[in-house]
């Protein structure tokens, strides 16, 4: 049998298997390709629980530098945060198919304007929609929108220290691949 009969019986194979291999993966690593581009570094992992749920565990990071927000020049802002949730599938597989998510996030956040530096922890809730595909190997694709819901803030600057309830609805675009297992 030459090499040409093995690659194509090896592609059809893998081709008619694609379906049980998607059923077969309980885990699941990805990067936010969509907050790459914006300068967004986010790592998402993922459990399957069951036939229709899963847990995620999110991490998130970035930094922008002389930016104007609210009408006031920033030199840096940056953050980092932690976010765990549920992921529910109504089609019975998880890691594959439309899904419904909700998450608590906690974020880090530090601020500098001139010689004043802020420093903050905000606890949040999230909660998006998406679609999850494998792709026949081991890869996935997944795209979601969500919002975000600020819970409550504490902030501490040069000279006190401010909490706040509620605060400003954040959205989140996601688009991510990964490799599941």
């Amino acid at each position: 049998m030459n090499f040409r009969k093995i690659v194509l019986i090896t592609l059809v194979v893998l081709l008619f298997a694609s379906s049980s291999i998607a059923h077969a993966q309980r885990e699941k690593m990805a990067v936010n390709l969509g907050g790459l581009l914006i300068g967004i570094v986010g790592v998402e992992y993922e459990e399957r629980l069951g036939s229709n749920f899963s847990y995620i565990l999110e991490l998130s990071s970035w930094q922008l530098n002389n930016v104007y927000y609210n009408d006031v020049y920033y030199n840096s802002i940056s953050n980092a945060g932690v976010g765990i949730g549920n992921r529910f599938y109504p089609g019975h597989n998880a890691l594959n198919g439309i899904y419904f998510d909700s998450a608590l996030i906690i974020s880090m956040m530090n601020t500098r304007r001139g010689r004043m530096q802020e420093d903050g922890v905000r606890f949040s809730s999230g909660l998006s929609i998406g679609h999850q595909w494998v792709i026949p190997g081991w890869f996935t694709a997944d795209i979601g929108y969500g919002v975000i819901l600020p819970i409550f803030s504490i902030y501490s600057d040069d000279h006190s220290t401010m909490s706040q309830f509620g605060g400003s609805i954040g959205n989140n675009l996601k688009f991510s691949i990964g490799y599941a297992w």
